[in-house]
């Protein structure tokens, strides 16, 4: 009984010097990014235009990556499945909510980002975010800070 309690006592005072050792895991940022137009679309309403530079970080995207697993952190830290792909391979990073909620589409390869310039020399856009809302929907286009 007595070697009981010795090793009982030996495992609580081991877990009181060592648990604040065990850190847990940080939230790393891998995107952020700040808008420069948006649509706002519901059924046969359509506002779209550019969003004052004053404006757009209240709509800046940040997605953050915790223990390999992505979240929009930004939305209400959704849950995002990374997906990487275009054409030719690699050329766009798709992070997609899990719940079906929306997803962030990033240019990766800089022939595609020199295209999207080409297309619309107006903006300089290297991602879009698009978000179901209802029956509706909210997408914004901008720049990657980070």
């Amino acid at each position: 009984m007595r070697r009981q309690c010795l090793q009982a006592l030996c495992l609580l005072s081991a877990t009181i010097l060592f648990a604040p050792c065990i850190a847990l895991a940080e939230p790393k940022t891998v995107l952020k990014g700040r808008p420069s137009f948006g649509i706002n679309e519901f059924g046969f309403m359509r506002d779209a235009g550019p969003i004052a530079p004053g404006k757009a970080g209240f709509a800046e995207v940040v997605i953050s990556e915790i223990d390999g697993k992505y979240y929009w952190a930004s939305r209400e830290n959704r849950e995002l499945k990374k997906i990487v792909g275009g054409n030719p391979s690699g050329a766009m990073i798709t992070y997609l909510a899990l719940d079906g909620s929306g997803y962030i589409r990033v240019v990766t390869s800089a022939s595609w980002k020199e295209n999207m310039r080409t297309r619309f020399p107006d903006y300089d856009l290297d991602y879009t975010e698009h978000m179901v809302q209802a029956l509706g929907s909210l997408t914004y286009f901008g720049k990657v800070s980070k």
